[in-house]
């Protein structure tokens, strides 16, 4: 992590950080980490597959506030997804991206049924999804 976050791989630009001229802001990196770290303190390390390439996706789960974060990047085209197997008291999902466009920006509420969710993922970015 520590080679992340150095200066040539910052998570602000601007300020004459590497001839970038302006005011500081945040980079992407800074949105990402940000992002990640919606997963609450003590959540758990969950079981999660994919079976699409350019996607990568890791849950976690706080069992004892019942709180349910999934995070997934898509290096790919937009794409419709399917989530399964999230715990029959999750009703909803709050949807938060980042990616060229976007800084943790929440986007929308993913309706939970049954267990099983359903969404778009937007091109090249990265999603969080949290009940």
């Amino acid at each position: 992590m520590q080679r992340q976050l150095t200066s040539d791989y910052s998570v602000l630009t601007g300020g004459g950080i590497y001839g970038t001229p302006g005011p500081l802001k945040s980079t992407q990196r800074f949105w990402n980490l940000k992002q990640l770290g919606l997963t609450p303190g003590g959540s758990f390390n969950l079981p999660i597959k994919c079976d699409r390439p350019n996607i990568s996706c890791v849950a976690y789960g706080d069992i004892k506030d019942g709180i349910y974060t999934v995070h997934i990047v898509n290096n790919g085209a937009k794409r419709e997804v399917t989530l399964t197997g999230l715990p029959g008291n999750v009703k909803a999902l709050n949807m938060y991206i980042t990616d060229e466009h976007h800084g943790m920006d929440k986007i929308k509420s993913v309706r939970v049924s049954n267990g099983k969710a359903q969404f778009t993922l937007d091109s090249a970015c990265f999603t969080t999804l949290i009940n």
